[in-house]
């Protein structure tokens, strides 16, 4: 990474002036740099092909880096295990822009937002486990274990796993609905209903909340949601405990109550009430590839909120 250039990175790195901290975790496409200094921000290198997160970074070419590895960034310059870069543009804006819009088109658009097979959407599940669908309807606010979590060594029997999975993904799909129905109605916002539900670094009630903020925001830009839920679910999520969920999808929610996101999600959320077929179609498409199941558990927090704030007996058309 000697001497490379670095154009897509998150715009407010530029305004921390100087940060310095350590490779603490290393992934298949990304490493997490926590900070020195207590309370700052962890940093994310992502590797090339990656789309920018908060407070992250892509570096040209593959991820070389390695827990303890040290991480200076100073200005622009970037410095990586005795390796530098600069930051060179102005970088991406993670924050969805007031774009002008038309709340007729949205009901039209829904029919794109459907998400992709194996999204969140319920359906039936006759082989539920008796005993975790009594006390998931008994105690509300109860988490369900990762299915692919093994304990003491021993990996669940496929087919359970896939009991618990399907299970899940109906958990997952109600309490949604119900999350998205409480922001259109105004009730009391509670993500711990969603956070830290499913398996993976950003367990996919984490990421399906990203989603239904994202929404939110962009229905408040296009006049479609009063500010003040916006502000509600904002502090909602800021609120959220440590213990909630992972601390990778800890730091997302976090990113969210300060109205950031990941970049696919930004993009889309900024085509709705967008007269641009092809840019909504492309944005759909952008976003279902972020992580094996991310992108598409993002996508359907973002469509149950439209579907619930927008009534469908509204106009498809702007009338000219």
């Amino acid at each position: 990474m000697t001497a490379q250039a670095i154009r897509e990175f998150d715009r407010d790195l530029l305004a921390l002036g100087s940060y310095r901290g350590a490779v603490a975790r290393v992934f298949a496409h990304a490493a997490q740099v926590d900070p020195d200094e207590p309370g700052a921000e962890p940093l994310t290198l992502l590797a090339r092909g990656r789309p920018v997160v908060p407070y992250g970074l892509v570096l040209d070419g593959r991820l070389h880096a390695a827990v303890g590895d040290r991480v200076c960034l100073c200005g622009r310059r970037l410095q990586l295990a005795g390796c530098s870069a600069r930051l060179e543009g102005e970088g991406c804006s993670l924050a969805i822009g007031e774009l002008p819009g038309a709340l007729d088109l949205l009901p039209a658009q829904l029919e794109a937002l459907s998400p992709p097979a194996g999204g969140h959407e319920a359906r039936p599940c006759s082989e539920c486990l008796g005993t975790i669908d009594h006390r998931v309807h008994h105690h509300p606010h109860m988490r369900i274990p990762q299915p692919d979590r093994c304990r003491g060594g021993v990996h669940p029997h496929p087919r359970a796993r896939g009991r618990v999975s399907r299970l899940l993904d109906r958990l997952l799909a109600e309490r949604l609905a119900e999350l998205a129905q409480d922001v259109a109605d105004g009730a009391p916002f509670r993500p711990e209903r969603l956070a830290g539900l499913g398996a993976g670094s950003t367990p996919s009630g984490d990421d399906a909340l990203a989603g239904l903020a994202a929404g939110a925001e962009r229905l408040s830009g296009l006049g479609g949601l009063d500010d003040s839920r916006v502000r509600d679910l904002r502090a909602a999520l800021a609120a959220l405990p440590a213990g909630q969920t992972t601390p990778l999808g800890l730091r997302m929610l976090r990113a969210a109550s300060r109205g950031r996101y990941p970049a696919p999600l930004a993009a889309l959320a900024g085509c709705l009430g967008r007269d641009e077929p092809e840019a909504l179609q492309a944005a759909v498409i952008s976003l279902c590839t972020l992580g094996q199941t991310s992108g598409g558990d993002m996508l359907a927090g973002l469509a149950a909120l439209v579907r619930a704030c927008i009534p469908s007996d509204r106009s498809t058309r702007r009338r000219g």
